[in-house]
């Protein structure tokens, strides 16, 4: 009997020998990274989808706000300018709802771009970026309206290049239809750029997780794309420049025909142009500097190194989520422009605290008659 359990329990040994894993490979691979490099920290990825659920209702309903203020004005002199107002903020406001359902995540040293929020009708991420770009567009050019509107209410009949009527609606379509042009060719890039699923490297096996992506192929399209963007962008931009500053050079001339009133009330238009214009632009210009930068410094220091650096991932997507805040920004600063939306704001908050007031002194003069009464005798 001891002789078999002795056989029976070398047996065991034996086996359990034959079954025990390589320990060496078990604490190598467990100091192994728990991801691609290349990919960004899921915890970063979740600060910034919250900040978008948590900003998005924030900055609509201050955008909705404003929106409400310019269609409810009653001022008479500037009917018309109210309109490209408008218009510029509702598509600014569509723009930044659609970005911020869909959250785009640019990782430009690694050259990619995926959907981390909402995607509607499972689009593809290009389809996404030209519809981004077409609500872009019209910014642009409501933009353009603006100073267009305000070039023709300070110089009088003849001057060069002003124009009205038909002439004046097709210069303005004009500019949508370049905008449309832009939008065709980056459209067509963007499909050539587009890495297809098979052909995603390994180290950017990550990015098929993602309900939408789009891996950008570093061809001759890629910077045909830069190219179309850099010349539609900076001809509409220099083409409002010019506006701009043709507008202030005027103003600071003198003008027989135009009253010293309406010349300070042109002036105070022309600086809220201005402010209306640069500072939201901020918001677009920080981003594209920085994600620009960041292209040229990969270039530069070897793409798979910096492609695998954590911290110029996390500052590519962080950069790239400012675009979001344009439209908050334009908002808060029509409101500081607009002595007349400030006075309706103030009007509301005054109205809001006296009925307050009016309701507090109410109930407690209720109580003080209640307490004075004689009482009911039953």
């Amino acid at each position: 009997m001891p002789e078999e359990y002795k056989r029976r329990t070398l047996a065991l040994l034996s086996h359990n020998q034959r079954v025990q894993p390589n320990r060496s490979l078990v604490f190598a691979s467990s100091n192994l990274p728990l991801m691609n490099s290349s990919q960004l920290d899921p915890g970063v990825e979740r600060v910034i989808v919250l900040y978008h659920h948590i900003s998005d209702v924030t900055f609509f309903i201050v955008n909705f706000l404003v929106g409400l203020l310019i269609v409810l004005d009653k001022d008479r002199r500037g009917i018309e300018y109210r309109k490209y107002l408008l218009s510029l903020q509702v598509f600014s406001t569509l723009t930044d709802v659609f970005f911020t359902l869909g959250i785009p995540i640019l990782v430009v040293n690694s050259r990619v771009i995926y959907n981390a929020g909402f995607n509607p009708f499972h689009i593809h991420t290009s389809t996404f970026l030209i519809i981004f770009f077409l609500f872009f567009t019209e910014i642009g050019s409501s933009y353009f309206s603006c100073a267009y509107y305000r070039r023709n209410a300070i110089f009088g009949r003849g001057y060069p290049l002003r124009w009205e009527g038909r002439r004046k609606g097709l210069l303005l379509v004009s500019v949508r239809l370049y905008a449309l042009l832009a939008a065709a060719l980056l459209y067509y890039c963007t499909m050539m750029i587009d890495t297809p699923d098979g052909e995603i490297p390994t180290s950017l096996n990550w990015v098929l997780t993602k309900p939408a992506h789009m891996v950008l192929r570093p061809n001759f399209y890629l910077f045909a794309l830069l190219a179309v963007i850099l010349v539609w962008g900076g001809s509409l931009f220099g083409l409002i420049v010019a506006v701009v500053v043709e507008l202030s050079r005027q103003l600071n001339c003198a003008l027989p025909n135009i009253s010293p009133t309406t010349k300070r009330y042109q002036r105070r238009a022309v600086r809220s142009l201005k402010l209306q214009g640069a500072v939201p632009g901020i918001v677009y210009i920080i981003p594209v500097v920085g994600e620009f930068s960041i292209l040229v410094y990969s270039a530069f220091s070897g793409s798979e190194e910096v492609a695998h650096d954590a911290n110029v991932t996390t500052l590519s997507a962080l950069l790239f989520n400012v675009i979001s805040m344009h439209t908050f920004v334009h908002s808060i600063t029509t409101l500081a422009c607009s002595k007349s939306y400030q006075r309706v704001v103030l009007g509301l908050f005054c109205k809001a605290r006296v009925g307050d007031a009016n309701s507090w002194n109410a109930e407690n003069s209720a109580k003080v008659r209640f307490a004075e009464a004689p009482p009911t005798i039953y």
